[in-house]
């Protein structure tokens, strides 16, 4: 995978930015530990989960176990949800964690429903932290380039940790 230049992570990842695009960098890891890292991001009106999930299928078999992470800037629609969660039923050896930088429209009760659902079908969803963001840059971004934890959190005048929290309790 291409090193993430700070303009691109910025522009998605940023907690403050409401880019209209979801970014996904995709962390596949296998039982015997090899790791399969890739990105994507809306193209030609598909969503970047369907693109994952499209690219997932033409590497895994369905009797594999795996164990996928998701570094993603916005949680995933109610429509990306159900699309999530038929993959995880087709593949049921894959384990999904995503980690978000923000939660996406966070008061429609069809995206608040489409979190608990993937809650139910245990996939594990959280809200990156400053060391997840730390983490991420250094394995993925740029290497010539620093971001800094004012710089992420500019701008934010919502705790998207707290948002997701009251969805997934309810």
């Amino acid at each position: 995978m291409e090193r993430i230049n700070k303009s691109i992570f910025m522009e998605h990842f940023k907690k403050g930015t409401w880019t209209k695009n979801t970014y996904i960098v995709s962390e596949l890891t296998r039982r015997n530990g090899d790791v399969i890292v890739d990105q994507f991001t809306l193209q030609n009106r598909i969503h970047a989960e369907s693109q994952c999930i499209t690219r997932l299928k033409q590497t895994i078999s369905v009797d594999e176990d795996v164990s996928l992470t998701w570094y993603i800037s916005w949680t995933p629609c109610n429509v990306c949800a159900d699309e999530i969660i038929a993959f995880l039923h087709q593949y049921p050896n894959v384990t999904l964690q995503i980690h978000a930088a923000r939660v996406y429209y966070h008061e429609n009760q069809l995206m608040r429903e489409g979190l608990r659902r993937l809650r139910d079908n245990n996939v594990a969803i959280s809200i990156m932290e400053w060391k997840d963001y730390a983490s991420f840059w250094k394995r993925y971004g740029d290497s010539t380039e620093e971001i800094r934890r004012n710089e992420v959190y500019e701008g934010n005048p919502l705790d998207f940790e707290e948002i997701l929290t009251t969805i997934l309790q309810q």
